[in-house]
């Protein structure tokens, strides 16, 4: 029986574009086609001690490496500038095993369209590729940053909050009076 092959076509871009893909590459490999002719895939990849996550590039896409290999940066990485990092990008023609790939984390990655060096970053968990983020900008940083408001915590986490201060307050209150029926 032939294995599924997922393939995914890029879509128009702009400023960054969020690609959601969900997909355990270990049941399936995942092409993402940038179009031009160059394309990210990510498979499993079985060469190593481990099964490891794999990408392979063809045309002008590439990957962040360090000491020639894919690397994953950890945690998830909001932010990919290009200019300032300390490893480079490289093509790998066949699959290559991700570096650190079976926590989570995220894959820089590069390619080159009529226009200019675009860049962007894969968000993985293990086997998973959860999303692209993809700078439609060529040339420009990648800052996914936070909201621009606060996280607002969860009802159950206020719950657990209020929870622990009346807690807290009754041990204390309770010392206090056995403090004071030994005086």
């Amino acid at each position: 029986m032939a294995a599924l092959f997922s393939t995914v076509a890029a879509p128009a871009l702009a400023a960054v574009t969020f690609v959601p893909v969900n997909i355990d590459v270990s049941i399936a490999p995942f092409t993402y086609d940038f179009g031009g002719g160059s394309a990210l895939t990510f498979d499993n990849n079985t060469s190593g001690f481990a099964s490891e996550l794999g990408v392979q590039t063809t045309g002008s896409a590439q990957v962040f490496s360090v000491f020639g290999t894919p690397s994953l940066f950890q945690p998830f990485a909001e932010t990919l500038f290009p200019s300032q990092q300390l490893g480079a990008f490289a093509s790998f023609a066949t699959s290559t095993p991700v570096n650190f790939s079976l926590s989570s984390g995220s894959i820089g990655f590069k390619f080159t369209l009529a226009d200019g060096d675009h860049f962007g970053i894969a968000q993985t968990d293990g086997s998973l590729i959860g999303a692209l983020y993809i700078q439609g900008t060529p040339g420009a940083d990648i800052d996914l940053g936070s909201p621009s408001g606060g996280a607002v915590p969860e009802p159950s986490t206020w719950a657990l909050l209020i929870v622990g201060f009346g807690l807290t307050g009754g041990v204390l209150r309770r010392g206090r009076r056995e403090s004071l029926a030994l005086a």
